[in-house]
């Protein structure tokens, strides 16, 4: 390896950090993943839930299904703002057609219920957040109206605050999934995936502090990726401008990093 005063190995962090996240988040979302193939290749009709925090993968593997399977899966990336948009999508990606506005709601739901009855069809509805709430609620109230739909709301965490998604879908909801975040072991795992032991040099190891990143990442990939960038930024900087308090990884730079990225505050 390149000596550490050799900045230009610096410039293959973000690289080794892009391959080492693809790598690791592929393995730690293959259940989820596996779990999610089955619901689209099932019979069984109704509400699904995919949940985690942003940053833990939900796209990403949504997206990876979608390039797999192709046929009969619908992906709605930004989520219609009213129940009525939300059937019009739906029914213009099954026929290729748009409701007039003459059409009331209640026809819209038969004729969308009748074009889903015929085939096992899978609509996916990507990043919904706290302000599609309503719009979810009032999907749930009428979902013993659309028995033929298969849908799949992927959303934040979050966004139930503290609420039951049993609650919130009393009527239809058939299952949730839920990505989990990175335990403390998984990124001393992640660390030394994306770093060999002579990287730089033996000074720069960040793998004895993945206890304090762990604390202030929660084991958010995003939050992972952005505190460790940055780490290394300040370590660049170091050498660049011959600061040797910050040529070494220490408690105190990561706190730095932190407060940087406002994972805490200053």
């Amino acid at each position: 390896m390149a000596q550490p005063k050799d900045i230009n190995i610096f410039e293959t962090i973000p690289k080794l950090i892009e391959q080492s996240t693809q790598t690791f988040r592929a393995k730690s979302l293959k259940k989820t993943r596996e779990t999610l193939i089955e619901i689209i290749y099932s019979n069984e009709r109704g509400i699904y839930i995919i949940d985690g925090e942003n940053g833990s993968g939900k796209t990403i593997m949504v997206e990876s299904i979608l390039n797999e399977i192709k046929n009969d899966i619908y992906l709605i990336k930004v989520p219609p703002i009213d129940l009525r948009e939300l059937l019009d999508e739906v029914y213009f990606m099954l026929r290729g057609k748009r409701f007039s506005q003459a059409i009331k709601l209640d026809e819209i739901k038969t004729r969308v219920n009748d074009a889903f009855k015929k085939i096992n069809h899978t609509i996916i509805i990507d990043n919904l957040r706290d302000e599609n709430l309503e719009l979810i609620k009032d999907f749930n109230n009428i979902s013993n109206e659309l028995d033929g739909l298969k849908i799949i709301f992927s959303m934040n965490t979050n966004i139930f605050k503290g609420e039951d998604p049993l609650t919130l879908f009393s009527k239809g909801f058939r299952d949730k999934i839920t990505i989990k975040n990175l335990m403390e072991d998984d990124i001393s795992d992640y660390i030394n995936l994306t770093f060999s032991k002579d990287f730089l040099n033996e000074s720069i190891q960040i793998i004895k502090y993945s206890s304090i990143i762990f604390d202030f990442t929660k084991g958010n990939f995003s939050n992972l990726n952005n505190l460790i960038l940055t780490i290394f930024e300040i370590l660049k900087t170091g050498y660049t401008e011959n600061l040797e308090k910050y040529q070494t990884v220490s408690e105190c730079l990561i706190i730095m990093s932190a407060i940087e990225k406002e994972l805490i505050n200053g």
